[in-house]
């Protein structure tokens, strides 16, 4: 997912182990196509994954 999400602006490390800094790039992304209103916090929560899912739906 990390490395994906390069293309979108996530500079961290490619660990394999999502932390603050890619679930705000997660965020932001979702939140580009309008699918995701909330904060861009890096914590993630309901709405984060909903707006995901309909950004990929």
């Amino acid at each position: 997912m990390q490395t994906v999400l390069r293309g979108f602006g996530y500079t961290g490390p490619i660990d394999g182990v999502p932390g603050t800094h890619t679930y705000k790039v997660l965020q932001s992304l979702a939140s580009r196509g309008g699918y995701y209103a909330g904060p861009i916090d890096g914590s993630p929560g309901a709405n984060t994954y909903a707006g995901l899912a309909n950004l990929l739906d």
